[in-house]
């Protein structure tokens, strides 16, 4: 698999954090992604005017449903201003190319943990 992603982020960890985050999403590297996570982790799964939420323990399966079947992608940015961030770019699947915003919000000052994360995918 092939997976792009923004390699310099400047001055900004916290950029470069979340860029490596979805870079090990898109690997299934399950225990980078989860170092992310926290047990009041709330995951909200934006799609055709519906919003799914799942909830601690929960958020790692759902991650894994979601990254199913990928095949590459690439993150095209990564931002973040004090406990927000966000990213966007492309997931390629099996049946085409689908863009992606992710929006996060921290747990911590020191952004090691997700509070709340948000997808929304075409």
């Amino acid at each position: 698999m092939e997976f792009t992603g923004v390699e310099d982020c400047g001055n900004s960890p916290k950029n470069l954090r979340l860029a490596r985050w979805e870079h090990s999403l898109a690997l299934g590297e399950w225990d980078e992604v989860a170092a992310m996570l926290t047990d009041e982790t709330r995951l909200e799964v934006a799609s055709r005017g519906a919003l799914d939420a799942t909830t601690g323990s929960d958020v790692l399966d759902r991650l894994r449903d979601i990254r199913d079947e990928l095949t590459g992608g690439a993150v095209e940015a990564a931002l973040t201003h004090g406990r927000e961030g966000a990213t966007w770019g492309s997931w390629q699947r099996p049946d085409g190319q689908v863009q992606f915003a992710h929006a996060f919000r921290f747990a911590t000052v020191k952004a090691d943990r997700f509070a709340l994360i948000r997808f929304v995918h075409s």
